[in-house]
């Protein structure tokens, strides 16, 4: 069990000091800007999410209606229909 813990540990070590040398690394030698970095990235998440539901969006609402109206006309047909008699 403690073989498996430091083994797990050392791996979290490696994977992390890994993403910190390639976060931190430039090709002009210096520093990069995190938070800049990370203000890009969500804001391009962003945008992928925006148009992704743009495209989505329509299609969901269109089916989700269609769905909708037929069990309201389902209902209100047995209600026409069958009276008290449900």
């Amino acid at each position: 069990m403690k073989k498996l813990r430091f083994g797990l540990m050392l791996a979290m070590m490696t994977i992390v000091g890994a993403m910190s040398v390639t976060a931190f690394a430039t090709g002009d030698g210096g520093t990069a800007d995190v938070s800049g970095m990370l203000q890009t990235a969500f804001t391009k998440m962003l945008a992928d999410i925006m148009a992704s539901m743009g495209i989505i969006l329509p299609i969901a609402l269109s089916i989700f209606g269609a769905l909708f109206a037929a069990k309201i006309g389902i209902r209100m047909f047995k209600s026409f229909a069958g009276g008290s008699a449900g």
